[in-house]
């Protein structure tokens, strides 16, 4: 059987190899998490969004004249005026938790951090295959994603009133289940 080669870095590159491979785990593992949360936040806040739309568009003014209409029939008179007044309640809400805001930046975080995710898996595979000759290539590589995440981890920052501790814990189980698989 034939022996592995020696590795052509030195004990303190190979000390800073392993760290930058463990660190590099970690921006892999937050970006993904990151980027779940986001998902799932756009998914459920754009539910709410097209049923708030619908809402609107059917009591709308054109809409309202219908509505009028139907106020005069025998047993229209209630559900005409519970679906006013609940999209006069969805209005509102959509308008308090400027749902149409938060759906473009949880759209935007998911992009930057799926971007991160992808850039921090495909720097771990030109690791495994030594794509670079020099360890500060590979350096340059992490410490760019390092701060790309920082930046956007920076802007997230923020209570999210879509993330509840049992919702944070699926997301996370779900990650696990992908990281185990991959």
């Amino acid at each position: 059987m034939k022996d592995a080669p020696e590795s052509e870095l030195g004990l303190d590159d190979i000390i800073v190899w392993n760290e930058m491979w463990n660190d590099l785990h970690l921006t892999h593992y937050n970006s993904y998490y990151e980027e779940l949360c986001a998902e799932h936040s756009v998914k459920l806040l754009g539910r709410f969004d097209a049923v708030f739309k619908i809402a609107e568009l059917s009591t709308a003014s054109g809409s309202a004249i219908a509505g009028w209409t139907l106020w005069h029939l025998e047993g229209f008179r209630a559900v005409w005026a519970i679906l006013a007044g609940s999209t006069v309640v969805l209005s509102i809400v959509h308008s308090v938790l400027k749902i149409s805001d938060k759906i473009e930046t949880d759209t935007l975080a998911y992009s930057v951090f799926k971007s991160i995710r992808l850039q921090c898996e495909r720097l771990r595979s030109n690791m495994k295959i030594r794509v670079y000759e020099r360890l500060a290539d590979y350096k340059n590589d992490f410490k760019y994603l390092t701060s790309q995440f920082d930046s956007a981890s920076a802007n997230q920052n923020k209570p999210d009133f879509l993330l509840s501790k049992s919702t944070e814990e699926k997301i996370q189980s779900k990650l696990n289940r992908i990281i185990e698989a991959s």
